[in-house]
C-alpha cells in the first residue's frame, strides 16, 4: 500500500501546485486505481481524489475563464433519474458517489480544466504515458506470461468486492489479455476509445512527436488484438467517419494508413472470424463467445424483469442471474438498464446520449465525435463494462470538442496555471 499512499501524494500536491495539471494527469490513472484500491477502508483512492478536486475547484472557481458548460442541465437530470434509482425501489446509496462523484463531476471539472491548446497537449500526453503503462504491461503476457501491474493492483484491492477475471483459452486458441484493467473486453474497449483520441490528434493536432503517437497508436491496437474479443472489433467501424470533416493530405494520413494495412496483413483472418462469430452460432460455439441468440435471450430476460416493475425497475442491487443463469454477464448496458432501473434509469441514459449527440452538433470536428459517441454505443449495447466507466469516454470526447472549440475563439491567452 505504501506505491498507493505515495502517488496519491504526488497526485494532490500536484494538483495544489498545478490545478489543471493535477486533473488532466489522473484523469487516466483512474483506471489504474481502479473501483477497489483503498485509501481507507470505507473510501477508494478514485472517490478520495475526485472528492478533494471537486472541492478545491469549488474554491478556486473564479480564477476559470467562464463559459458555458454544454452538459449542465444534462447531467442534473441524469443525475436526478440516477439518484432516484438508488433511492427506489430499494435504498443504494453507495451507488450514488460513483457516478455523480467519480464520473459527472470529476468530468465537469476535467472540461473546465480544459482551456486552452496547451492544456490539450497536456491530456493527450498525460494519455499517451498512461497507454505505455497499459499496453506495455498488457504486452508481457502474451511476450513473457507475466502482469506485474495487475498483480500489484490485485494485491492491494478489497478482495470481497473486487473481480479480476481469470485468462482463459478462446478463439483460435488465443489466451485473452487484459493488462491491469480488471476484464478482458473492457481492456478492449478501453484501447479503441484510446485509439479514436491518438489517431484523430496525429491526424489533427500533432506537430512533432509524431514517433510517439504511432507507437501509442501500435500499443492500443496490440491491446484490441490480445483481448480477443469482437466488441472492440464492432468499435472500431465507425472509424471512417473522422475523415468527413478532415482536409488531409496524404503526407499525413500515409503513417496511419501504413498501420492498418499491416494490422490487417496480420490479424485479418482473425477479425473477420470474430465478426461472422457474432451472427453465427456455430461460429460463437466454437469460438467460446455468446452468439446473437444467447443475446436474445438475454433481453428477453431482461423485458420479463422490466414489465415486473416498469416505472423503477427491481433495484440497484437486483441480481438476475440469481434467477436465470443464461443472464450472467449480461451482454449489454441496456440490459441493467431495463432490468434494475427500468423507465427512469432507461431515459435518463437515452437523454444523456442525445445530449452529447447536440452537443457535438454545432462544432466543426462534429463526425470526430459523432463516430466516437457511435463507438461507445455500439461497444456498450455489445457488452457489459468491468472497471472502465463513462468518464475515461467523456474526456476522451471533451479533449477532442474544446480542441476545436479554442481554434474557433483563439484562447491561448487563458492561465497556464491555477
Amino acid at each position: 500500500m505504501a506505491i498507493i499512499y505515495v502517488l496519491f501524494a504526488f497526485f494532490v500536491l500536484l494538483t495544489l501546485y498545478d490545478f489543471k495539471k493535477g486533473v488532466l494527469l489522473f484523469m487516466p490513472f483512474k483506471l489504474f486505481f481502479g473501483m477497489n484500491v483503498r485509501l481507507l477502508p470505507s473510501m477508494t483512492v478514485d472517490f478520495a481524489f475526485c472528492l478533494f478536486a471537486i472541492s478545491l475547484f469549488g474554491l478556486r472557481r473564479h480564477l476559470f475563464v467562464k463559459e458555458k458548460f454544454p452538459l449542465k442541465k444534462c447531467f442534473v437530470i441524469y443525475s436526478v433519474s440516477y439518484v432516484l434509482n438508488c433511492l427506489y425501489p430499494d435504498m443504494a446509496l453507495n451507488y450514488i458517489p460513483r457516478i455523480l462523484i467519480s464520473v459527472l463531476c470529476f468530468s465537469y471539472v476535467y472540461y473546465c480544466c480544459l482551456q486552452n491548446r496547451k492544456d490539450i497537449y497536456f491530456a493527450v500526453y498525460s494519455y499517451l504515458f498512461f497507454i505505455v503503462l497499459l499496453c506495455g504491461n498488457g504486452l508481457l503476457g502474451p511476450l513473457l506470461s507475466i502482469n506485474p501491474l495487475d498483480d500489484y493492483i490485485q494485491s492491494v484491492s478489497n478482495e470481497e468486492l473486487s473481480f479480476f477475471s481469470d485468462n482463459d483459452l478462446v478463439r483460435f486458441g488465443r489466451e485473452r489479455y487484459r493488462s491491469f484493467i480488471p476484464h478482458a473486453i473492457s481492456y478492449g474497449v478501453l484501447c479503441v476509445t484510446l485509439l479514436y483520441l491518438l489517431v484523430w490528434y496525429l491526424l489533427k493536432v500533432a506537430r512533432g512527436g509524431k514517433a510517439w503517437i504511432i507507437m501509442g497508436i501500435c500499443l492500443l491496437l496490440s491491446g484490441v488484438v490480445i483481448c480477443t474479443s469482437r466488441t472492440p472489433i464492432l468499435g472500431l467501424f465507425p472509424f471512417v467517419m473522422i475523415f468527413r470533416d478532415m482536409k488531409i493530405s496524404f503526407r499525413k494520413v500515409r503513417p496511419f494508413l501504413l498501420i492498418l494495412v499491416c494490422f490487417l496483413l496480420l490479424q485479418g483472418d482473425y477479425v473477420l472470424y470474430l465478426l461472422k462469430s457474432v451472427f453465427a452460432s456455430d461460429v460463437a460455439d466454437d469460438a467460446g463467445g455468446s452468439s446473437t441468440e444467447m443475446r436474445m435471450v438475454q433481453f428477453s430476460i431482461a423485458l420479463r424483469f422490466f414489465l415486473q416493475s416498469p416505472l423503477f425497475g427491481q433495484g440497484m442491487e437486483f441480481n438476475p442471474s440469481s434467477f436465470y443463469n443464461e443472464f450472467y454477464g449480461g451482454e449489454s448496458v441496456w440490459l441493467p438498464l431495463l432490468t434494475n432501473q427500468g423507465l427512469v434509469g432507461l431515459a435518463g441514459y437515452l437523454f444523456y446520449n442525445v445530449c452529447l449527440y447536440k452537443m457535438a452538433r454545432p462544432s466543426p470536428g462534429k463526425n470526430v465525435l459523432y463516430a466516437l459517441l457511435l463507438s461507445w454505443l455500439i461497444m456498450r449495447s455489445a457488452t457489459s463494462l468491468i472497471g472502465v466507466t463513462d468518464a475515461t469516454f467523456l474526456s476522451v470526447f471533451f479533449i477532442i470538442y474544446k480542441w476545436y472549440n479554442i481554434e474557433q475563439h483563439a484562447t491561448d491567452n487563458y492561465c497556464s496555471r491555477l
